[in-house]
């Protein structure tokens, strides 16, 4: 397959190609075309044997590009294939390669002088040169996030070419930066206890991704309180519902949304608000449930809150839980929309009272964990119970959505 550049016919085709007229009928044959149609600059063609090898011998060494259609000279012009290159998510620590070929199809040497990249994250292979008429370059473009949340833009070739009003200087790169770390709960006893104390008179707002395992078995994320007292629990219910719930003596409030159509082994981002008179639910960014309940509804009673299981044993989390926090306010709308697009919003770290994330575990103030030891790859924390929980990456057949 070759190229055709500016003022190229078939003719001229048959003798740099074919090394003569001769091949001008096999030519037009095999590409469905008459001898006589016009050519477009960009278009693959299909070229047979050889008549003359000496001659395309002679033509290739010295990079001869026949263009006789051409009735001034033409400067270099650029053409790019795969012009759109989607990394998705990418996790941070891992790298991710895609590649685009620049391809010269004008009459003269194509010079990229540079590659202006839309963020550092991004790096290439092959930052600039030289590339002959009718030649290409393979460019490598690796994406290694080392922040949360989405990275998209251009890259941007800097070159000698006249055809780049139409941005085919233009190569548009989209990829996401996430972090897959969190607790893996089998539903038994696998449970982190923090050092979090609800206080009776604070909004609070209770943010975090999930997986189930099964949808099949209802789950707890977190859960405060006790059983003859007051508790509070919020989690999945095996009729395919999320649900928020505040119980004391002789009443319960709950927020319960309608059936969602979870399916395992899918990562969710949910965020459970109270505000002394609502319980609200969001999932991946959308308002599912409000319920108002009577104020005052929320008690302290001096019991920290656990990751992975309610005030009892009894429903346990059987699945992944991962960038939990909880924040003594209200989180906005737009705060959401950020914490389940992967982005902590600058907004709520002083509000932040409690998180469950890898890389905060040994910083000072945030740390919400006693570490019971410390294996390799994965951490590994104490309970009340003496078991243990894992924090490591997902398993391979978790499936990243959003």
């Amino acid at each position: 397959m070759i190229i055709v550049i500016e003022g190229q016919s078939l003719v001229d085709i048959a003798i740099q190609e074919c090394g003569g007229i001769e091949g001008l009928v096999d030519l037009a044959l095999r590409n469905g075309k008459s001898v006589t149609d016009l050519l477009q600059v960009g278009e693959s063609l299909a070229v047979g044997e050889a008549v003359n090898k000496d001659v395309v011998n002679y033509l290739k060494s010295r990079a001869i590009k026949i263009a006789t259609g051409a009735e001034m000279f033409y400067p270099a012009l650029i053409n790019i294939l795969q012009n759109t290159l989607s990394f998705s998510n990418v996790e941070i620590g891992s790298t991710a390669m895609r590649s685009f070929t620049i391809q010269n199809i004008g009459n003269s040497i194509l010079n990229i002088a540079s590659i202006t990249l839309p963020f550092a994250s991004y790096t290439v292979n092959w930052s600039g040169g030289a590339i002959a008429v009718g030649g290409s370059q393979v460019v490598n473009v690796t994406y290694a996030p080392t922040t949360i949340g989405a990275q998209n833009g251009n890259i941007t070739l800097n070159s000698n070419a006249t055809n780049t009003t139409n941005e085919a200087n233009v190569v548009g790169v989209t990829a996401t930066g996430f972090r897959v770390l969190g607790i893996f709960c089998d539903g038994i006893n696998d449970f982190v206890q923090t050092d979090l104390n609800i206080d009776v008179n604070t909004s609070y707002s209770f943010s975090c991704y999930f997986s189930l395992t099964s949808v099949g078995t209802s789950s707890v994320i977190f859960g405060n309180g006790d059983a003859g007292n007051w508790n509070m629990a919020a989690g999945y219910s095996s009729g395919n519902t999320l649900s928020f719930a505040i119980t004391k003596p002789g009443v319960s409030y709950s927020a319960t949304t309608p059936i969602l159509g979870l399916v395992a082994n899918t990562l969710y981002h949910a965020v459970f608000i109270y505000n002394n008179t609502t319980l609200q639910i969001y999932l991946n960014g959308n308002l599912i449930t409000t319920v108002t309940i009577p104020s005052g509804a929320l008690r302290n009673e001096n019991v920290n809150m656990t990751i992975g299981k309610r005030y009892d044993t009894a429903v346990q989390m059987n699945g992944i839980i991962f960038e939990f926090m909880a924040v003594n306010r209200v989180l906005t709308v737009s705060e959401i929309t950020d914490l389940y697009n992967f982005t902590v919003p600058a907004s709520i770290l002083s509000n932040i009272v409690s998180r469950l994330e890898l890389e905060s575990i040994y910083k000072t103030g945030i740390n919400i964990f006693t570490p019971a030891t410390v294996g390799s790859p994965a951490q590994v924390f104490g309970k009340a119970t003496g078991s243990k929980c894992i924090v490591d990456r997902f398993n391979a057949d978790v499936q990243l959505t959003p």
